[in-house]
Parts: structure tokens; sequence; C-alpha cells
């Protein structure tokens, strides 16, 4: 059965009316009232448009229905309003249409997805089997994912006005070490900088950030690579340096001393100077040279427009001094981090914890989101 929306169950429009589809199309004056169909299943037109304009539209079959109303209910009106009501329903298989794409994309976007899960899944099994069994495999997909994934980011950063993370110092250190692996790996004192960088900031950066093993999303396990392989990497050539040369164009440096004063040197001092010169080169090209408007993300606003903890923090002597909290914060962080390192440097069951616990960090802010996010704001949350 339809129903006219008004005062009176009849079906007849009155003289002068104008339906809710009509728009769709701008060369359909607002002639009078709105006249709104109700199918048998209750939907009205109006809302299957509503809600297709949203992103959430109705099948093709509630659509047909609501075409049918709308000829139906359009048959018994008066002559005059024979022209409007070919309109009405020409804009409803115009929505029709719409929405066979819109299903044809989403289609696309979803096997997309399943491939990139199965991908994902694929490499962390991989990497899991590498760190155990064959080492030697490590280097190898470290200088392969890594250009790659960072070269996709790059695109998609620069689309959404993100690209001030890409010289963050996380991308910093994944240089330093691509240099290393294929320019000077037999060098130790290098080596022990870029242990401590990737097994302290870097990896420290999965908690700070909320990296998170999301299977199906191409931006977040790119973020949990970045922070995450070079950790896999030290690792491999602390403790397994002679599997990791064995394949390996060169040999690895293999002779590491175990001096607290040399340690405290280049895997604290030294790697804290690499920190602060990205940090002062970082402040001049984005505030001295650049200098973003407010449309531009980096990690200084990201991390203050989130709340919680952080932003109280970086709020403590108010917002004049907010950046320069921030600052202090980023100091105050590399250092402790880098002090951490030193014992996963002596000692290897301290350093295979510390491994553990960073993938629990990321499996569990994954889970977090599969649970608490996903279901909620289902796909449409990328990024």
């Amino acid at each position: 059965m339809i129903v006219g929306i008004g005062d009176t169950e009849e079906c007849q429009p009155p003289p002068e009316f104008t339906h809710p589809l009509d728009a769709l199309d701008p060369s359909v004056p607002a002639a009078g009232p709105v006249l709104d169909i109700v199918t048998i299943d209750g939907t009205t037109t109006a809302d299957a448009v509503a809600k297709l304009e949203d992103g959430h539209g109705p099948s093709n079959g509630i659509l047909a229905n609501q075409s049918l109303a709308v000829e139906k209910s359009l048959s018994n009106s008066s002559s005059s309003s024979a022209s409007s009501s070919d309109k009405a329903i020409d804009a409803v298989n115009h929505v029709i249409e719409r929405e066979d794409k819109l299903q044809q994309v989403t289609k696309r976007t979803r096997t997309l997805e399943k491939i990139i899960f199965v991908t994902s899944l694929s490499s962390l099994i991989l990497m899991a089997y590498a760190l155990v069994v064959l080492q030697w495999l490590l280097p190898y997909y470290y200088a392969v994912s890594a250009p790659l994934l960072i070269g996709l980011r790059i695109g998609l950063y620069i689309k959404y006005k993100w690209q001030y993370f890409l010289i963050d110092f996380c991308y910093f250190g994944n240089t330093l070490l691509c240099i290393f692996l294929w320019a000077t790996p037999w060098l130790p004192e290098f080596f022990l900088v870029l242990f401590g960088l990737a097994h302290g900031p870097l990896a420290w950066a999965t908690v700070l950030f909320r990296n998170s093993l999301v299977f199906h999303n191409t931006d977040k396990m790119t973020s949990v690579y970045i922070h995450v392989l070079p950790l896999f990497v030290t690792y491999g050539i602390r403790w397994y340096p002679d599997r990791l040369s064995q394949h390996w164009y060169t040999a690895f440096v293999s002779t590491f001393s175990e001096d607290v004063t040399y340690m405290f040197i280049w895997l604290v001092a030294v790697s804290f100077a690499s920190f602060m010169f990205h940090m002062l080169l970082y402040l001049v090209v984005v505030y001295a040279v650049c200098r973003p408007d407010k449309s531009y993300l980096n990690s200084y606003r990201y991390l203050s427009s989130r709340g919680g903890w952080i932003l109280t923090m970086l709020s403590v002597f108010g917002q004049r001094h907010k950046f320069l909290m921030y600052s202090l914060f980023n100091c105050f962080y590399c250092i402790l981090s880098l002090l951490f390192t030193v014992v996963c440097y002596k000692y290897f069951v301290v350093d295979c914890i510390y491994l553990a616990f960073i993938v629990l960090v990321v499996a569990w802010n994954g889970a977090a989101f599969y649970i608490d996010v996903f279901p909620i704001k289902g796909f449409g949350y990328n990024i």
C-alpha cells in the first residue's frame, strides 16, 4: 500500500508540489510543498536519498520500490504535474545508477583491502620466522619493503597535506639505516648509533603514536613497519652477525665491545646528538623556511590536538609555552629511551623481551581498533 504524507491518507497530491527527488535536478523549481512517498516497508523516498547522500544508501531493490511508488502515486496526479512526475522518475533512476557505481567502487576497495590484509599478515609471519630461523632475510626484507612503503606513503600524505610528517625523525633514522646497510655495514660505531636509535626513540614511537596492527590498512601497517623494522634488523645484526652476513654483499660488523664507557658514548651520547641535529634541522625547515599554514598537519599539531596526558603536559605553562614544552618533551623522551638501550645491547634476554613488548603494544592497539573503533566507524575510518 502507498500512503501520502499529510493530514489525509489520500494519494492525490495538491495542485502544485515539488517532490524531494527534484532537488537533485537544479532545473526543477521549488513550486510548492513537498510530497513524500512511503512504501509498504516504511521507507520514504526522502530517507532513501538522504541515506545515499551520506554514503550508506539502500539497496537497488528499495530504490526501485521508491521509483515504483513515485510512478503509482504520480499516475493519480493532475495532468498539470505530468512534467514534474517525469523528472521525479528520472531523478530516482539517476540515483539508482549512482548507487550502482558506488557499489562497484566499494567492491574494488574491499578487494584491495583483502589483498592488503593477507599481504600484511603474511609479512608478519615471514618476519617472525626470519627473526627465529632465517636471520639473513632481515636486511633483504628491509631493503625492499622500506623504500616501497615510504614511496607509497609520500603520495598519500601529500594528498592529505601531511607531508611534514615525512621529515620526522623516524624517516631520518630509516635513512641512516639504509646508508649503513648499503655503504658501511662493517663500522661498529655507526652500528651502535643505529642500535640506540632503533631501540630507543624509533621503537618507543609505537607507544607515543599508538601504532596499530590493522592488517587491512596500508597507512597503519606502514607506520608499524617504519618504527619496528629497524628494531628487528639491528637486533639481528647484534645477536646473529654471521647469519646476516651469510648472503649479504659483505660481512656485517661482528665484534662488539661491552665496555660501559664505550657503549654510553655511542649508544647514548652520539645517538642523542644525532637526534638533536635532526631536531634543529627540522625546526629550521618547517618553522623558518616553509612555515606551513594550519591546514597542514605535523607531529606537534597532531600530538597537541589528541588531548589526554600529552596535551595536559604540554599545557603546563600555558598555551604560549606549549611548543617549548613539546621540544623539551622530545629531548627528555629521547634521553630516557636511549638509556634503556644500553641494557638491551648488553643482554640478549632483555633485548628479546623488549622486542616482544613492542610487538604486543602494536598488537594491542590493533585489537583496540578492531574492537572499539571499527564496529562504530567501519571502513570509513581508514587513516
